[in-house]
């Protein structure tokens, strides 16, 4: 990706069994990968994601994995600071971000449709934030709540 698009950084949340293999592959690139780990405070998670252009959510395509069925809380976190998101179409969210335009649908296995994303939401990077914090706007707690105890 550093190749094909120039000035990319990459920061990483989180960490999982392949942290130590991922960590030793990076060291390749120097600077431009930062692992931050385990963080556990949200506003802090908040603080680092909304300086993003592009949140990633690559989720494979198995029958295995949960996220078909599961809370995509990274996405969540990602459209709620206005960042677009690159996923794929394994979560829910994936219609939502296709319907919203907040971000783009890509095929797990597909390098190039990666790349052409990370192109095109760079090159309209306003019009796919817009379109995150509109899309956040439907899963405001708030509003939520007010319908909830409407009922």
């Amino acid at each position: 990706v550093f190749e094909e698009v120039k000035g990319v950084k990459i920061e990483i949340v989180g960490s999982g069994p392949q942290e130590d293999c991922f960590r030793r592959k990076a060291k390749r690139f120097g600077k431009k990968i930062t692992f931050h780990g385990f963080v556990e405070n949200q506003d802090a998670i908040h603080d680092i994601v909304k300086r993003w252009t592009i949140g990633l959510a690559p989720y494979q395509p198995v029958p295995s994995n949960e996220s078909y069925w599961g809370d995509p809380s990274k996405i969540k976190v990602y459209i709620s600071v206005g960042v677009p998101v690159i996923t794929t179409d394994v979560s829910y969210m994936a219609s939502e971000i296709k319907k919203y335009h907040a971000g783009i649908i890509i095929d797990y296995y597909n390098h190039d449709e990666f790349i052409s994303a990370i192109k095109t939401i760079i090159k309209n990077k306003n019009y796919f934030r817009e379109n995150a914090l509109r899309l956040a706007k439907k899963y405001d707690y708030r509003k939520l709540y007010q319908k909830i105890f409407a009922i």
